[in-house]
């Protein structure tokens, strides 16, 4: 038998469907590695440069995406106002509440649910969403409260 023949023969009996598998789940993780290092303003090349910190503001290619978004609490605090995000993540979609209050003012809320989703940023027409190093970043393009800006990102940390 040829060499060449019985390498082949090798590989595709090692080719079982538990290989392949695992190979793809390698090839995966080394696309999310490959992704993480990407700035966001690689990823969304036409979104606004500005990240309201408070009252302060960073450009956004100061941060880079750090995996996948998760479940949890997001809060964020602007010249007196509070907002609050709580993330409520599966493998195929998100459901997000955002709470904005002005001191003395009733709290507003706003909803997104989100399906089939990619768990790195989300990009669906109404908001662009991802998460970097202690929290996320949210740009709300039609947020519902007059004090939540649309030409800037606002950065909610983990709570």
């Amino acid at each position: 038998m040829e060499r060449g023949v019985a390498i082949k023969m090798v590989i595709s009996n090692m080719l079982t469907k538990k290989s392949i598998l695992f190979i793809l789940v390698l090839l995966t993780l080394f696309q999310n590695a490959c992704f993480a290092k990407k700035t966001i303003t690689q990823v969304f090349k036409n979104a606004p440069q500005n990240v309201l910190i408070g009252t302060d503001v960073q450009l956004l290619n100061a941060y880079k995406i750090a995996g996948n978004i998760s479940s949890g609490q997001y809060v964020a605090e602007m010249g007196g106002a509070n907002l609050s995000i709580d993330i409520h993540a599966n493998e195929t979609s998100l459901k997000i509440i955002r709470i904005f209050q002005e001191p003395g003012l009733p709290k507003e809320s706003k909803s997104y649910e989100i399906n089939n989703i990619n768990m790195s940023y989300i990009d669906n027409g109404e908001i662009l969403l991802v998460k970097v190093n202690g929290g996320i970043l949210l740009l709300e393009k039609k947020p519902g409260s007059f004090g939540i800006p649309t030409d800037m990102w606002v950065f909610y940390s983990k709570k």
